[in-house]
């Protein structure tokens, strides 16, 4: 097994955050190459998933437009997107093995590749499209990164690009790291109050508190917030079903599905699920062996939806 596919534990977050995002060889011997080659290695959407699982940054929106919801602008997206371009998946050149792998390419001589919709080949630059003349070939992005306006030249190599986007990605306040730090849960944790900042509640109450004077349509979710209800410890503990809490004790009284399901829906979303969610809900719930793991997967999945974050 290649030495950089050792168990995530082995590693801290920064080093786990460079090796996905740096990765390439056979993605059967290097687990890293999985987010690479699960977008096939498409910029876009390569770029999307980078910000979205390191960041915690929904930017994706901004592709097409500015984003309707944030601040991030439709050039911002494809700076970032210029990070990836030199990227590619191809077929292991090994007649004993059937096998993909994550590879780049510097050498493009100035000639300007096109792209086939069911194979990436890399590109010497990213460019934006142009919106009004779609047949264009838009124009050229020089990598930038959004969140602190550092910048590479066109130009610069593939391993110079990802390598330096994920110093900078994991070396700035908007970390995961720090995002970590600032929900609580990490070790270098040091609130002014200790004694008070220790418990669930006055945690949940410092990172979702806002100002009630504040319109309500202008209070807008937070990364740490996003975090918070994916991966703190505080919120997974209470959606499990296998303690005396709230969802335990709705598995052990509601004994039919459908029943237990509208319940969820009711408590998170204050309404009932329609036709298709709740065919999808039982469909899932008749999937998974145990029906209290279920049920804390459709918790989960209720409470960092859009709409339990963003309902008013």
């Amino acid at each position: 097994m290649n030495p950089d596919s050792r168990a995530p534990c082995d590693f801290g977050w920064d080093q786990i955050a460079t090796n996905f995002i740096t990765a390439s060889g056979d993605v059967k011997e290097n687990g890293h190459t999985a987010i690479i080659m699960a977008q096939n290695a498409r910029t876009e959407e390569t770029t999307a998933e980078m910000s979205r699982i390191f960041l915690g940054i929904q930017i994706q929106c901004a592709q097409c437009h500015d984003h309707p919801y944030d601040r991030w602008k439709r050039e911002q997206f494809h700076e970032l997107a210029a990070f990836f371009p030199r990227i590619g998946i191809r077929n292991v050149r090994d007649v004993t093995k059937r096998s993909f792998e994550v590879y780049s390419n510097d050498r493009f001589q100035g000639r300007l590749r096109k792209r086939n919709n069911n194979d990436r080949l890399p590109q010497a630059e990213h460019r934006m499209p142009d919106l009004d003349y779609p047949g264009f070939p838009g124009t050229v992005m020089r990598p930038r990164f959004f969140l602190t306006s550092a910048e590479l030249s066109l130009g610069d190599r593939d391993a110079v690009r990802r390598e330096q986007l994920a110093e900078w990605l994991t070396d700035n306040e908007w970390s995961a790291l720090n995002i970590e730090a600032a929900v609580g849960t990490s070790s270098g944790y040091s609130p002014v109050n200790a004694r008070r900042a220790s418990r669930p509640r006055a945690q949940f109450a410092d990172l979702f508190g806002f100002d009630p004077s504040q319109a309500r349509e202008s209070v807008a979710a937070t990364i740490p917030q996003s975090l918070a209800l994916m991966n703190a410890y505080e919120v997974n503990r209470h959606i499990r079903a296998r303690k005396k809490n709230l969802l335990s004790g709705l598995v052990e009284k509601i004994h039919d599905n459908e029943s237990l399901v509208v319940e969820l829906y009711l408590r998170c979303l204050s309404r009932e699920p329609s036709d298709g969610e709740l065919a999808r809900a039982l469909a899932f719930c008749d999937k998974v062996p145990k029906r209290n793991e279920a049920f804390e997967d459709l918790l989960w999945a209720l409470i960092n939806s859009a709409e339990f974050r963003y309902r008013r």
